[in-house]
């Protein structure tokens, strides 16, 4: 996502995708175990909106008395330009350059 946030238009039927989290600690197959962090962005209709998905999770740790998991996903309509804005505060995070990505959108249906 961060790589490319000037792809115009992001094609019909695919999306731009970010997640993290605690991954496996086989280097032979590295795959996500427990999804911490996670946002898409899509198409949505024919007007240039978007769509996104976040979803955000606590660790889940193993012990005698597990607590439920705790999780919290939203999803809203975006444009372009803050997509874009929100990849270069990603690329900054990323670089060491800032300490947070903020996604803010005033999008709405029309």
């Amino acid at each position: 996502m961060a790589s490319r946030p000037g792809a115009f238009p992001i094609p019909s039927g695919q999306a731009a995708r970010l997640s993290g989290g605690f991954w496996a600690r086989d280097s032979r197959s590295p795959a996500l175990e427990q999804e911490r962090v996670f946002a898409e962005v899509r198409p949505a209709g024919r007007r240039g909106t978007l769509f996104v998905e976040i979803r955000l999770a606590a660790p889940v740790w193993e012990s005698a008395d597990p607590e439920p998991p705790r999780r919290v996903s939203l999803s809203f309509p975006a444009d372009y330009a803050t997509i874009q804005a929100f990849a270069r505060s990603v690329a900054a995070v990323a670089a060491g350059r800032s300490d947070e990505a903020n996604l803010e959108s005033d999008v709405t249906y029309a």
